[in-house]
């Protein structure tokens, strides 16, 4: 397994189209490299009431599970809608991608169960093709 779609397509059982996964994958890099980095992204999901969420993707041990409907809560539908254009698909399969994608890219940027500064694209990619042994 070496592209990022194969992995997306290991996630979600089929193919989110082309680059779909690749596009959604971008997406939460932007969210990261905007607005304050990791830290910033986490912020904006306690203030709005996921902090046990996103904390355990951080924390050593397992990820809680997070639904599309929790994504567009925690982003914001306008986000959502956003994300899902320029990755060609439904806001609800760009949501419910998220859903899949945010917690283990987090997780694989965390292994020590703290937030790394300046994590870039790069990173957050490489990070999670070795989370899934590609």
């Amino acid at each position: 397994m070496g592209s990022i779609d194969e992995i997306g397509g290991m996630l979600f059982g089929k193919k989110l189209g082309a680059g779909g996964v690749e596009s959604l994958m971008s997406a939460i890099g932007n969210m990261i490299g905007s607005g304050g980095g990791l830290s910033g992204l986490v912020d904006k999901f306690m203030e709005r009431g996921f902090g046990d969420i996103v904390s355990s993707w951080i924390g050593i041990g397992p990820n809680m599970p997070v639904d599309g409907e929790q994504i567009q809560s925690m982003l914001g539908e306008r986000e959502v809608r956003s994300i899902a254009e320029k990755a060609g698909m439904s806001p609800q399969e760009a949501a419910n991608g998220l859903a899949v994608l945010l917690p283990k890219v987090v997780d694989s940027i965390t292994p020590t169960g703290t937030i790394p500064e300046g994590t870039s694209l790069e990173g957050l990619l490489s990070g999670l093709k070795k989370s899934f042994g590609a």
